[in-house]
């Protein structure tokens, strides 16, 4: 949502062949697709990559589709990994392709431009996990829980509005 803010309609959605055997990998992609059936468009499976590593798949993003304005890592590894591609290929981060990570877990070298993300309160997820479990250790009935924790937007260098856009 905050890639559309700024003005960015091609958006790529990112990850790595492993993220796929993590439960939180169908949810971001879910997210992904949601966002971008609201803005009117359909999905479009070459802006989905999922490669070994962050790199290969940008180097298979720009392949197919080097109109791509943002890309949506799975995770800020993978937005770190994005970043030092891009810069290696000769773009520049934001200017050229805005980045955004989710869950501020990497931090850039110096001369990078630091990772826009989505966080949440990781130690109040894992207590909370810890809750759960004691709760169904105790309570056989108790079979699973929905959690939601509130996440927030950590604006940093990695972000802009598209090449052309009115939107600041």
């Amino acid at each position: 949502e905050h890639l559309v803010a700024l003005g960015h309609r091609k958006i790529a959605f990112l990850a790595r062949d492993i993220d796929k055997e993590f439960d939180w990998f169908d949810v971001r992609l879910s997210c992904y697709k949601e966002t971008m059936v609201k803005l009117g468009t359909a999905i479009d499976s070459d802006l989905i990559v999922i490669d070994k590593t962050g790199a290969e798949a940008t180097k298979n993003l720009l392949k197919l589709r080097p109109d791509v304005t943002a890309i949506f890592a799975i995770h800020d590894e993978n937005a770190a990994s994005v970043i030092q591609y891009l810069h290696s290929e000769g773009y520049h981060v934001p200017n050229d392709i805005s980045v955004i990570g989710l869950d501020n877990s990497a931090q850039m070298p110096e001369g990078f431009p630091g990772i826009t993300t989505v966080t949440f309160p990781h130690s109040k997820a894992a207590q909370l996990a810890v809750e759960i479990l004691l709760r169904q250790l105790e309570d056989k009935t108790v079979l699973c829980n929905k959690v939601f924790i509130n996440s927030c937007l950590i604006e940093r260098d990695s972000c802009g509005s598209p090449k052309g856009s009115s939107v600041k």
